[in-house]
């Protein structure tokens, strides 16, 4: 509900609004003209209304996404948030006149009942790029920035342990917001209480700048752009006074005791004290510690109505899971939130502080590209200064340091030559994989229905839906999740060659992201199937002498079997092919109470093209679907759900257990894998996630050895189909839940 849905007389029955009206008055006639008394809220007018939308919404959260400008959405199932790829360190939110679903071009937030409508072209700031000076201590916390990057990587070299150096790290976004006192000593109110707006004009009357610090303004340590403008509010006329107090956007209101107030809300984002990813982001899903952090030493401190945040490497003052049994934490409004302690009433009036998390951004490097030892990194490397090479044009670059010491200068920015396959600049933010958007957490504040269900499971079958997953660390022996994560496609590397070729290799020496393709001894394999279904035509090098030099080549692709093509390829030889992939949309989950359920949902494929579902089959069973003729989707209808006492899908003998109509998928070519899939909503936590049981089909010749049974397990599990053949069964869930479900009374 907005605010402009009550009246300034009107109050709910219950709340005792004459009786506060009547103590507004006594304290703030002697000394406010009646007519701007009369345009003012009191402090019981705006609590009754912001209880009004806690009960409205289901969460806090985003109201409205807002539109975005045409082909730079970051999120095809999420309309609002746009790349700005030449502006550096920049996202944006909404745009005038934009494409997307949302009724506003603007996006509206709902934090814990106080509702902020943010400008079009709002922007989400990022600060630069890892240079190679930084280290962090996870054992301390303690961030350093050193005068050279020899100095980072000594300090590095003498405490291996606990001791790293900042090249792949990931900045997390959100926003914070928080209630101020506006006296004579702190003057400023600001349009829609958004301190960092820069707007010329607030409900028609000029703006300035406040004396207050940059620091105040701050959107991440050691940014100074970002001062908004205000009013000050004690010049006005009480003409502007009537003005910018009638109008509800701005979250100004009159305290029983006189004060006059206001919510206001910074947009913050906290760089990732070292490498890979945050620990603790979701609200639902704290850790033992409880606090919004990227470790245990590095806590997000809150900032509010103080002049500079507080260090993040210490443990008072940090954003907490709202737990409401707590003496002296928030209540019930911390769903979806993140929360501080009440007797913090130095940096918000009445103590309430809050953080929501919105996304993470996974950073580029400023040192050249290498595959092995900098494969974050965007620039080109120099042998004499004046030189712009790649990484396999040049032997210059044998260790991580070296990335970014040999660097050639004004490579990999925007603007200028980028050392990658894909071309990135680190100072851009790009809608996904590396350098962009991993996890888009904009989840909306309003309640998921099954129509909403049904929209985001096509999306899903149709690979718009995004997920995220760690990146694969690669050696000739092994392959070690990483820590860094990455959302939506993003660069594979996969490598072609013997194990003895590739420890002959020093350029490989520490491992590469992606996977390995092993060649045979006597050089006999000449097809090459991908280990990831590849979302685009990869790229390719070759060495004959164990990387001394690289040559490029155009491989040939094949899109439906997924594979490549390499004609008289010795094995002495290497191949390295680049590609990009989808991170996987879902991960094992155990069985979980249906919250609801769509009739005839029971999808099968066997398609290779990403639109039919292929991109899901990979997430679920781990294989590339490449049937490319013929019946290769299927949509049945259930003939029977069995669902047991605790709520749940059920296969079990004593229920007729969850069966379907007969699949009539063709016999697959290039000896596909298949599957089938029944989705269902659940509520975990009241986030909604959808959650598939599926099965994995295999086709014998004849038949897909099918008993039009859908088997009910935790996790994933083995079961042997009417062929004999053994195949997966199991339980996944979205990643990214798609949104949040409202209580009922």
């Amino acid at each position: 509900m907005a605010f402009e849905t009550i009246s300034l007389g009107s109050q709910p029955a219950g709340t005792g609004g004459d009786t506060a009206r009547t103590a507004f008055e006594k304290v703030n006639r002697n000394f406010i003209a009646a007519d701007v008394l009369a345009a003012a809220m009191s402090q019981a007018q705006f609590e009754a209304i912001r209880e009004q939308n806690k009960e409205s919404y289901a969460a806090s959260g985003w109201v409205s996404l807002g539109n975005h400008e045409s082909g730079k959405q970051v999120n095809e199932c999420k309309p609002g948030l746009y790349t700005s790829p030449t502006t550096p360190n920049t996202l944006l939110i909404g745009k005038a006149g934009g494409v997307g679903r949302s009724k506003n071009d603007n996006a509206v937030l709902n934090m814990a009942g106080v509702l902020f409508h943010l400008p079009v072209g709002f922007g989400v700031k990022f600060s630069n790029a890892p240079d190679g000076k930084t280290t962090y201590n996870n054992s301390t916390g303690v961030i350093t920035n050193h005068a050279t990057v020899a100095a980072a990587f000594n300090a590095q070299a003498a405490d291996p342990v606990n001791v790293e150096v900042v090249t792949d790290r990931k900045d997390m976004w959100g926003f914070e917001p928080w209630l101020e006192e506006v006296s004579a000593t702190n003057p400023y109110v600001y349009p829609n209480g958004l301190i960092q707006y820069q707007a010329a004009t607030m409900d028609g009357i000029a703006t300035s700048s406040s004396v207050r610090p940059v620091t105040y303004y701050a959107v991440f340590d050691g940014d100074t752009g970002s001062k908004g403008k205000g009013l000050n509010y004690f010049i006005l006329s009480d003409a502007n006074k009537k003005k910018v107090l009638a109008n509800p956007k701005n979250n100004l209101y009159f305290l029983d005791d006189g004060r006059l107030v206001q919510w206001r809300l910074r947009q913050r984002t906290i760089a990732g004290a070292g490498n890979g990813d945050w620990v603790n982001i979701d609200t639902t899903n704290p850790s033992n510690y409880n606090m919004l952090s990227f470790g245990a030493k590095y806590i997000v401190k809150t900032h509010g109505a103080q002049d500079a945040a507080k260090s993040n490497n210490a443990s008072a003052d940090g954003y907490q899971f709202h737990n409401p049994t707590a003496v002296n934490w928030l209540d019930g409004s911390g769903l979806g939130i993140w929360s501080r302690h009440k007797s913090v009433s130095t940096q918000s009036v009445n103590g309430e502080l809050y953080f929501l998390v919105c996304g993470t951004v996974n950073r580029l490097n400023q040192g050249a590209y290498h595959l092995s030892f900098n494969p974050s990194g965007t620039g080109k490397l120099t042998t004499n200064g004046n030189d712009y090479k790649f990484w396999y044009e040049a032997n210059v670059c044998n260790s991580t340091a070296e990335a970014f010491t040999n660097k050639r200068i004004n490579t990999g920015g925007i603007g200028t030559v980028s050392g990658r396959a894909d071309g990135r600049s680190y100072d851009a933010i790009y809608a996904d994989g590396q350098g962009g958007v991993c996890r888009d957490m904009r989840y909306s504040a309003n309640g998921v229905d099954l129509v909403y269900l049904a929209e985001a499971d096509a999306k899903v079958k149709n690979a718009a839906y995004r997920g995220f997953e760690k990146t694969k660390l690669t050696t000739a022996l092994s392959s070690v999740d990483s820590n860094i994560s990455v959302g939506g496609n993003f660069l594979v590397t996969e490598v072609i060659a013997t194990n003895a070729v590739i420890n002959a290799t020093a350029a490989l020496s520490s491992g590469w992201l992606g996977f390995k393709n092993a060649q045979s001894p006597t050089g006999s394999i000449s097809v090459f199937e991908l280990s990831r279904d590849a979302v685009s035509t990869p790229t390719a090098l070759r060495s004959t002498n164990n990387g001394a030099s690289w040559s490029a080549f155009t491989a040939t692709f094949n899109a439906a079997n997924n594979s490549v093509t390499l004609t008289n390829e010795p094995a002495a030889n290497i191949v390295i092919l680049q590609y990009q992939a989808f991170a996987t949309q879902t991960e094992p989950a155990p069985n979980a109470v249906i919250a609801g359920l769509v009739p005839y949902n029971v999808f099968a494929s066997s398609g290779y093209q990403s639109g039919n579902g292929a991109l899901l089959g990979e997430s679920l069973i781990g294989k590339v679907l490449k049937n490319n003729t013929g019946v290769t989707v299927n949509n049945k209808s259930l003939l029977s759900c069995a669902i047991d006492g605790t709520g749940k899908l059920t296969s079990a003998s004593n229920f007729d257990g969850v069966t379907h109509s007969p699949l009539m998928l063709g016999a697959p070519a290039n000896n596909s894998p298949a599957f089938k899939a029944v989705s269902y909503l659940a509520n975990i936590n009241q986030q909604a996630f959808i959650q598939y049981a599926y099965t994995e089909l295999k086709h014998n010749g004849t038949n897909w050895g099918d008993d039009g049974k859908v088997t009910i397990v935790d996790n994933q599990s083995t079961k042997t189909d009417l062929n004999g053949n053994t195949v997966l069964v199991g339980t996944a869930k979205l990643k990214e839940p798609i949104g949040w479900i409202k209580n009922k009374v």
